[in-house]
């Protein structure tokens, strides 16, 4: 390998198969597989995240009024997130319609598309190959489809595609010294899709430029260019929100959701939080996790070497890892998920690319192949039974012996024959990818069987509008003990045109409180915990009781009482 500087290395041998193939078979293979991920029955269950529930509201509300520069949610200011891709979203209803498809279409939009960024990024650092691996390893990582991403109304798919792309993009301006000024507009959409997405890309392109030495570096004048243009976009819907709202908006969103939010999590242990990460990314990245963490030495190896992929990859996961951990300490799981592209660029890299490498990596790429391989047949990812329930979030993904006597046997099998495969080790390693991907599509795959599943709330619902056909219907609504509060006035309010009153008192209450109003009228009671019957001669009868099972003990109970008879005051009401 030279000791100079090194933009970028394709070491894609001609006698290996994928090199034979057309230089678009790959990406071909990995949009189709990624689209089907992503969008296979998407619009087929209902909305069950919190902040799915949260965004989709907002983004109902602006089809309806139309009021684009002021959102709201349930009628109040709604300064949550960049406005700019709940536009998109908006906009989507308008060809669509306002279905849960059509909400969730852009976030796996850009999911595919981050897939496709991840691949080229890696063929940019790894060749044909290593770009081929890198991005079917991202788009059968569970976390990424199911979890906060590719399947939900979400920003992160699109917060990791712009870093995904903004990268590449930057490597190629390093080695051709050309196409600065695109890189600086694939940096600055991060910012429409997080609150403070966009300084971490800033972060990681001015630490690369400064350790690496490199000959093309932008000139004073580019950079006044390159800056103009991403403040250009990165204000250009911020400047216009000042003003039509002032203080309330710099308030909220400024204050609370950009400087404020790193400070939420400050009571809680670093060490909590590096384990809490640890076991999100075990679960929610199995088995490509582990391939990247082993990967880790090559990629120092060749950061060493003067090899600008490697450096701007683990300077990436370095400055990720030190925002997780030092500022944004909440340890929320998907926080972990613009973690994946670059620790698959850089386990493609290692495993499949066949660049000079000292003896001691070579060895280590065989014994970690053999790991990775007995990992991959004793460990099993064990998802929810149904990962598009109201608990999807809530529930940790674990992952659990599998204990079969073939796997153990063939496991140790493995580990006695490494030193006859020593030689062989491109075979070996091959062998490593192919379990790999087997564990890892299977992990992505059975939970597409439940994508019809449907959660308490659309039972719910159904119930109401089954009762009151063609009527307005009046519901009074408890949240007293419920913990989604978020889907539920989601749901309540997507209800036909509606009186809805919303309570934070106990179930006898709102009961009474729903005779007051007039026929046809509902009670909805939500909790935590099983809602006991009616009062004695209640004027009233259960239409439905359901409730989503959660972690043992627990479950999100509803109870939705018609009242048939309403009180005098109803009646005068009425």
């Amino acid at each position: 390998m030279s000791t100079g500087w090194v933009h970028r290395k394709d070491y894609s041998g001609s006698r290996v198969w994928l090199n034979r193939l057309p230089t678009w078979a790959g990406p071909v293979v990995l949009l189709l597989l990624s689209g089907f991920l992503c969008f296979y029955g998407l619009g087929s269950n209902g909305v069950h995240e919190q902040d799915e529930a949260w965004h989709a509201e907002a983004v109902a509300e602006l089809y309806r009024d139309g009021h684009w520069w002021r959102l709201t949610q349930f009628g109040n200011p709604y300064f949550e997130k960049p406005a700019p891709f709940l536009w998109l979203i908006a906009s989507g209803y308008r060809l669509l319609g306002p279905t849960v498809f059509a909400a969730r279409f852009w976030a796996a939009f850009f999911a595919v598309a981050a897939v496709l960024a991840t691949s080229a990024l890696g063929t940019r650092i790894g060749g044909r190959r290593a770009g081929f691996v890198a991005g079917l390893a991202l788009a059968t990582s569970y976390m990424f489809v199911f979890r906060h991403c590719a399947r939900t109304v979400q920003f992160d798919s699109l917060m990791v595609f712009s870093f995904t792309l903004s990268t590449a993009l930057f490597l190629r301006a390093l080695e051709t010294n050309r196409g600065w000024v695109l890189w600086s507009v694939a940096t600055a959409l991060a910012s429409y899709a997080k609150n403070f997405a966009a300084s971490a890309p800033v972060f990681v392109f001015i630490i690369t430029l400064l350790i690496s030495k490199s000959p093309h570096r932008p000139t004073g004048r580019q950079w006044l260019r390159l800056g103009t243009v991403f403040a250009a976009i990165h204000l250009a819907w911020l400047v216009p929100m000042v003003v039509v709202h002032g203080r309330p908006f710099l308030a909220n969103f400024l204050g609370h959701q950009v400087l404020g939010r790193p400070g939420l999590g400050h009571g809680q242990i670093v060490s909590s939080i590096v384990a809490v990460y640890s076991r999100n990314l075990a679960g929610g990245f199995f088995p490509w996790f582990f391939l990247g963490i082993a990967a880790l030495p090559d990629a120092a190896y060749r950061a060493r070497q003067r090899d600008a992929g490697s450096m701007v990859l683990l300077v990436w996961i370095g400055v990720l890892s030190l925002l997780l951990c030092t500022v944004l300490r909440q340890a929320l799981v998907w926080y972990v998920i613009p973690l994946f592209p670059f620790l698959t660029v850089i386990g493609a890299t290692f495993l499949v690319d066949e660049s000079e490498r000292p003896s001691w990596l070579r060895h280590w790429r065989t014994a970690a192949s053999v790991a990775l391989i007995g990992a991959a047949l004793l460990l099993q990812l064990q998802p929810e039974a149904h990962p598009f329930a109201l608990w999807s979030q809530d529930r940790p993904l674990r992952l659990t012996w599998n204990s079969g006597s073939s796997a153990a046997a063939l496991t140790a099998t493995l580990l006695a024959g490494w030193w006859i495969l020593r030689r062989a080790a491109r075979r070996l390693t091959w062998l490593c990818l192919l379990v790999l991907t087997a564990s890892a599509t299977m992990s992505v795959l059975r939970p597409l069987g439940s994508t019809t599943y449907t959660n308490v709330y659309v039972r719910a619902v159904d119930a109401i509008l089954q009762a009151a056909p063609g009527q307005t219907a009046h519901l009074a609504v408890d949240l007293a003990r419920a913990g989604p509060d978020r889907l539920t006035r989601y749901y309540m309010a997507g209800l036909p045109p509606a009186r809805v009153e919303y309570h934070w008192s106990q179930p006898d209450a709102v009961l009474e409180r729903a005779r007051h109003l007039p026929l046809p009228a509902f009670a909805v009671l939500v909790s935590r915990r099983p809602i006991a019957a009616l009062p004695a001669e209640y004027p009233g009868r259960v239409i439905f009781a359901g409730a989503e099972t959660g972690t043992p003990g627990e479950a999100y109970h509803v109870m939705v009482v018609q009242i048939i008879e309403p009180s005098p005051l109803g009646r005068k009401d009425e």
